[in-house]
């Protein structure tokens, strides 16, 4: 099973070559939604939210706890006979937090750390939104190692905006450490 992270100027063409069985779409307000050929609401997740790590601007909408458990739920449902493939605007911040939370979903005995770094390792440029990891840590019952995990990507992270982005992939069958459960 994988996990395809792009940018939204990405997403078309990787839905068209690899075919995934689930597409998630992360995008602001004001930005329009793709429609990709032979995805329904049971098969494309559109989740409005901005890039944002607090809820102290009024304009924008912060990613909240039930943004994140309707990604959960919607990967919990992925049959995995096809990849997932998940894009935000940049294919940088949202969507690597959806695809790390997704990861620990799918994984729950395995370390979030291991996950962190094989992010790192496939895209310099994936840096996950804080915000929405530690509610995904809330929501998994990490006890902060999600967040411990960015952290120690974080210093890695290289972001050249007048290059494009990158898509990469995420292999979801993470090593079973032992985990937490």
């Amino acid at each position: 099973m994988s996990i395809w992270v792009c940018s939204l100027m990405r997403a078309r063409a990787l839905v068209e070559y690899h075919k995934p069985a689930g597409v998630i779409s992360l995008l602001d307000p004001q930005e329009r939604f793709p429609d990709f050929a032979g995805y329904d609401t049971n098969t494309h997740l559109r989740v409005t939210m901005d890039d944002v790590a607090h809820d102290d601007d009024e304009r924008r909408v912060a990613p909240s706890t039930e943004h994140i458990q309707s990604i959960i739920d919607f990967a919990s449902n992925w049959d995995q006979s096809a990849p997932l493939l998940v894009h935000c605007h940049a294919g940088v911040s949202r969507s690597s937090a959806a695809a790390f939370i997704i990861s620990c979903a799918l994984n729950p005995r395995s370390e979030p750390a291991d996950i962190a770094q094989i992010i790192r390792r496939n895209s310099l440029t994936a840096r996950p939104n804080k915000r929405m990891v530690a509610i995904g840590d809330k929501l998994l019952k990490r006890r902060g190692r999600m967040s411990v995990a960015l952290e120690a990507i974080e210093d890695s992270w290289q972001f050249h905006p007048e290059h494009d982005v990158m898509p990469y992939r995420l292999d979801a069958n993470i090593p079973d450490k032992g985990g937490h459960l």
